[in-house]
C-alpha cells in the first residue's frame, strides 16, 4: 500500500510502502528478498503498520501481559506510572478463606449480644421454657 505525505510545509515528500505485522508474520517470501525488505524497513523506505500485540512484545522484550495493560491507561495514568506513583498492574488479591464454623458457646455468646446482653437472652430462654 502506498502513502503519499507532506513535510511540515504541506510540500509533497517521498512515498513509503507500508506493510503490515501479518505480511511479515505470514509472508512465504525467500529469504534474499526478506532481508531486501528489511533493509527498506530500516532505510526508512517502508513502513511497518499494525503489528500485533506479540509482535511488539516480541521487539520490546516486555510481557505481553504488561502491554495489554499499558493499552487499557490513559494518558494521565501513563505519566502516574512511569513516575512510579502508582504500579502498572496492581497487587493480586487473594479471597480470605470461609470462616470456621462458629462452636455452640460462640453462637450462644453472639445471640446473646444481638438479644442485647445477657440478662435478655436469659428472659428469652425463661420464656422459652415455660412455653414448651
Amino acid at each position: 500500500m502506498r502513502e503519499d505525505s507532506t513535510n511540515g510545509n504541506g510540500v509533497a515528500t517521498t512515498s513509503l510502502f507500508c506493510v503490515t505485522g501479518m505480511f511479515l508474520a505470514h509472508t512465504t517470501m525467500a529469504l534474499v528478498p526478506k532481508a531486501f525488505l528489511g533493509a527498506k524497513i530500516i532505510r526508512g523506505e517502508y513502513r511497518l503498520v499494525d503489528l500485533t500485540v506479540t509482535q511488539v512484545s516480541g521487539l520490546l522484550k516486555v510481557n505481553q501481559a504488561y502491554l495489554h495493560a499499558a493499552l487499557r491507561k490513559t494518558p494521565h495514568e501513563e505519566a502516574l506510572i512511569t513516575a512510579g506513583v502508582l504500579p502498572l498492574i496492581g497487587p493480586v488479591v487473594k479471597r480470605l478463606p470461609p470462616p470456621a464454623p462458629a462452636s455452640p458457646q460462640e453462637r450462644l455468646v453472639q445471640a446473646a449480644a444481638e438479644l442485647g446482653g445477657i440478662p435478655s437472652a436469659l428472659d428469652v430462654l425463661a420464656k422459652l421454657e415455660t412455653a414448651a
